[in-house]
């Protein structure tokens, strides 16, 4: 247990070495840490875009492919013969002939 107590702890072992160096090596080591925690911090920040972006994509390509199934069945509602048929069952309507044709004049 004596032998333990003895033995130089890793934190003081390096301070007693970067006190031999001075002050610009400390800054040195100081900046390339916080460097290397932008670095990291870069990353991060990269893969959530990244994320989100692709999760957007995924919901554009979705409503694209509402937007056309919503065109084509626009188109297939607005069928002129389809619009005659509704009229006739539904509304009762009859094309007009030439006896039943009124002209307004102004």
């Amino acid at each position: 247990m004596s032998a333990t107590l003895n033995q130089p702890s890793l934190l003081k072992a390096m301070l007693t070495c970067l006190r031999g160096f001075g002050v610009g090596v400390l800054a040195l080591a100081l900046v390339t840490l916080l460097s290397s925690m932008a670095v990291v911090w870069s990353a991060y920040q990269t893969r959530m875009a990244r994320a989100e972006l692709e999760a957007l994509e995924k919901q554009r390509d979705e409503l694209d492919n509402e937007y056309r199934s919503l065109k084509l069945g626009q188109s297939a509602l607005a069928e002129h013969g389809r619009v005659e048929s509704v009229a006739k069952t539904k509304l009762g309507m009859e094309r007009v002939g030439i006896e039943n044709e009124r002209v307004v004049q102004p």
